[in-house]
């Protein structure tokens, strides 16, 4: 194989020291035999990715070792669940990255069961309006709750065996959730409207952390406009902070209050034409998450603000 001398390297790889001629195609080099070597290649997300993929089509369990933690690999792992392969949890899956907190399933989780009891009743006082109301009670069973253990791994980079502080999901037993729910909506006329809800959810658990990702208070507020071609909306979520794992010295790792503000407005150009202008997390919020506290912060992100606009066609 012949490499252009622009792709050829600074050092001598034969050690002769010959000078190449200023024109001539650079020699790579090439094995008298088979070679055997073992590669330590750096963290990337596109071989993560790949090995995520890899790891799911495979009949046998896998091993990722050294995995780059990244956004794009979690939104991999979460569109894998989503397409129904439990990744990271039943699948036996260690990922190992020499971090703080590394990661692995757990293929003795048992299924998750709820047991649901509701009560709703609905009033529909004019057109298009309604005020509905609903009491609710679930029992949930062998629901999936994330601690941390300490685990002996092999480690690669040092060659020997190492322990690891894990996240490792288990079932934490018993839940029951009661709440009610509150429902609005009218048309006020000329094409205004709204539509707002309300959640209130409590939940009592047989162990000494709440329930995972239960908002004791969560609501929605959404003005609209509809008449003629044209159409708009604007959504204000808040949810209040709730618990999402078991942290460090088994404390509760919280995500603190949440608001989202979103707004769209689109206009249809005929029967088969619409374009509409979309704006998602205008307020550009950040998750914050904290052991405990407020004033003991683990980290935060942000997804920033979303513009999207869309032109559709229909036949």
């Amino acid at each position: 194989m012949l490499i252009s001398k622009y792709s050829a390297p600074d050092f001598d790889p034969y050690g002769d020291k010959k000078p190449a001629e200023p024109d001539a195609l650079w020699p790579a080099p090439t094995a008298a035999g088979p070679l055997r070597a073992r590669l330590a290649l750096p963290g990337s997300k596109s071989i993560t990715n790949r090995e995520l993929v890899l790891a799911a089509l495979a009949d046998a369990p896998s091993l990722l070792r050294a995995p780059l933690h990244s956004r794009d690999s979690a939104n991999m792992i979460a569109a894998l669940r989503a397409l129904g392969h439990p990744c990271g949890t039943l699948h036996p899956l260690v990922a190992l990255a020499d971090l703080e907190l590394d990661t692995r399933g757990n293929t003795e989780l048992g299924p998750y069961k709820s047991t649901n009891y509701d009560f709703s009743a609905e009033w529909y006082f004019s057109e298009n309006s309604v005020l509905a109301a609903e009491l609710f009670f679930r029992r949930i069973s062998g629901y999936i709750l994330n601690t941390q253990v300490l685990e002996t791994h092999y480690n690669l980079t040092n060659a020997r065996d190492d322990v690891y502080q894990m996240q490792v999901p288990i079932n934490a037993g018993v839940a029951k959730v009661k709440g009610a729910s509150l429902t609005y909506q009218q048309n006020f006329g000329l094409g205004f409207g709204m539509l707002a809800n309300y959640t209130y959810s409590d939940a009592d658990t047989s162990n000494d952390f709440p329930l995972p990702y239960n908002s004791k208070n969560s609501f929605n507020l959404s003005p609209f406009f509809e008449q003629g071609p044209w159409s708009a909306r604007v959504t204000y979520s808040w949810r209040s902070s709730y618990f999402t794992s078991i942290a460090a010295l088994q404390t509760q790792q919280i995500t603190g209050i949440f608001r989202e503000l979103d707004a769209s407005v689109g206009y249809q150009v005929n029967d088969h034409m619409r374009i509409s202008l979309d704006g998602t997390n205008l307020l550009d919020e950040t998750y914050q998450v904290y052991d405990d506290r407020p004033s003991q912060p683990l980290y935060s992100y942000k997804n920033g603000r979303t513009y999207t606009l869309t032109l559709g066609f229909k036949l």
